[in-house]
């Protein structure tokens, strides 16, 4: 009977097979339908994003429903609106969304380090502002005309340089867009400083090339080495410490004695004399 039974299905299956219907057991259509999907499923998340896309481009640029008609442009001192404009491929009548403004922003900043901060902001329905700020040169960089802003980067300016105290004995690898470190920071430190308070010192030009004090010269062709504790750091400490060794200097300088020496020593802590 056994025997007899294993015949009939046999030919059952050779007969369903005859008939063009595939066998299949639960494991094998498991299978194909897990390979199925993942077959499937990449090729319809790819169709709806491309057709998403499509869509979001024909509405944003292609329908003419947002056209740039109005372009506010608060420019710098030395950047023009016009170069603005040529930089980040701007004009009226062209769509509203058209291009990538973020990496012509990016782009931008990288070509012109006198730039400071540039922001573009689109306006629903047809405007675009920009307003960009460039870097106020603190000093400049002496025989080049190379500027540095008290954040220490350097950049190229031409224009309204004439009056900046000056910096010498800067390492030659300065470029535009490098930042400053070392000495010439502490220059920079000094300078922000004189800047932000009334003090009667005027110093023209501080050289850097000295490993532990600068060599300042004043508007009167005095000469100053100057020092003090944390110098280089930036920091609030070191600005009240550079204000008090400051403060010691002018007091010593501009006394009956001290008018008419001209060489001084401010580098240790709470001393300054004529040498």
């Amino acid at each position: 009977m056994a025997r007899r039974g294993s015949r009939r299905e046999k030919r059952r299956r050779l007969y369903a097979r005859s008939a063009g219907r595939a066998v299949w057991s639960p494991r094998q259509r498991r299978l194909v339908i897990i390979v199925t999907l993942i077959i499937t499923l990449p090729l319809l998340a790819w169709g709806l994003v491309w057709g998403y896309k499509r869509l979001k481009r024909y509405y944003l640029e292609d329908s003419g429903l947002f056209v740039l008609r109005k372009i506010d442009i608060q420019a710098g001192v030395t950047i023009t609106s016009d170069l603005v404009r040529e930089h980040l491929k701007l004009r009226e009548g062209m769509p509203l969304f058209a291009g990538d403004l973020a990496e012509r922003r990016k782009k931008y900043m990288a070509d012109a380090p006198t730039i400071h901060s540039l922001t573009i902001t689109r306006i629903l329905p047809d405007r675009i502002s920009v307003t960009l700020v460039e870097r106020e040169p603190l000093a400049r960089l002496a025989l080049q005309p190379l500027t540095v802003d008290r954040n220490g980067c350097v950049f190229v300016r031409y224009y309204g340089i004439e009056t900046l105290p000056s910096i010498s004995g800067y390492p030659s690898s300065y470029k535009p867009g490098t930042q400053v470190t070392g000495m010439t920071w502490a220059a920079i430190e000094l300078f922000d400083l004189l800047k932000n308070h009334t003090l009667p010192l005027q110093i023209v030009d501080v050289d850097v090339s000295h490993e532990d004090y600068l060599d300042c010269i004043m508007s009167d062709q005095r000469r100053v080495k100057l020092a003090w504790p944390r110098m280089g750091t930036n920091d609030a400490r070191s600005n009240r410490m550079l204000l008090a060794q400051l403060n010691g200097l002018a007091t010593a300088m501009n006394s009956a004695r001290g008018q008419g020496r001209g060489n001084w020593d401010a580098t240790l802590p709470g001393r300054a004399y004529a040498r």
